[in-house]
């Protein structure tokens, strides 16, 4: 009953709307993206970690994109969801059983960056074409190679046990950071996909030039790795715009290129 209320509720609304945007965005992406194309005032709400810029943070919340608030997007009359590609699935179902237009974008590869964009822009009629482009060309400029073969082991996450480092979890080759790392000229010395654990031993036995740990926000175990064997090798990228693929991307690739040289 609960959910036959809220689609009646919904499709009454669309049906006399139909063409007055009311969005809400489910990731740091696609808000900062949103923004990005002076699109922030199409904005009704957006997830719990939105929070950039200012004005993302005035916005409503609606709890996180793998569980919105169906009753929130109902009541504040949400027109179009902007929803991650690969999260789909119940969530997606529900949002469209309730007339919502679901729009799911890619944000994991380098060229999503620009390619969410251009589906915003088009989907919203947003005439934001030359922006697009010169953040594109932008992009590419940025990404000429300047290191010979630096080997670099990227990591997001570590673990010391009294003081002593115990393993990390590395960065493989099927994210926007491998991508940037090798057309820069730099080697990720992670060949497989995905997030695998890396042990001391195993590092022990590695060879690379440089530990890039990621983060956005400040790395807890900073004094550890200050004290530990790979202390000459460690760097601590802390940046909130780290993790989030969008238009500040720009200032990621700069700060690669700075750490690299």
């Amino acid at each position: 009953m609960r959910i036959f209320i809220l689609i009646f509720s919904a499709i009454l609304f669309l049906n006399s709307h139909a063409k007055n945007y009311r969005i809400l965005s489910t990731l740091p992406s696609f808000t900062e993206s949103m923004f990005y194309l002076d699109a922030g005032g199409l904005l009704v709400g957006v997830s719990n970690y939105c929070n950039y810029p200012e004005d993302a943070k005035k916005l409503p919340r609606y709890g996180s994109s793998f569980e919105i608030n169906l009753e929130k997007v109902v009541s504040d009359k949400v027109t179009s969801v902007l929803l991650a590609e690969v999260q789909g699935g119940r969530v997606k179902k529900n949002l469209e059983k309730l007339g919502v237009d679901v729009i799911t974008t890619p944000y994991k590869r380098l060229g999503d960056a620009v390619e969410m964009l251009k589906i915003f822009n088009k989907k919203f009629k947003l005439n934001k074409d030359q922006k697009i482009e010169n953040f594109s060309n932008n992009l590419d400029a940025l990404l000429k190679p300047i290191s010979k073969g630096k080997r670099v082991l990227m990591i997001i996450d570590e673990k010391f046990k009294d003081g002593k480092l115990h393993e990390v979890r590395a960065i493989g080759v099927d994210n926007y950071y491998h991508e940037i790392l090798t057309k820069l000229g730099a080697k990720n010395i992670v060949t497989e996909s995905g997030y695998p654990i890396r042990s001391l031993e195993s590092l022990l036995t590695s060879k690379f030039d440089l530990i890039l740990r990621i983060s956005d926000r400040k790395v807890k175990s900073e004094e550890d790795w200050k004290n530990s064997f790979f202390k000459d090798k460690i760097y601590l990228y802390e940046k909130d715009y780290a993790v989030v693929l969008g238009p500040r991307t720009l200032l990621l690739v700069k700060d690669f290129r700075e750490i690299l040289k």
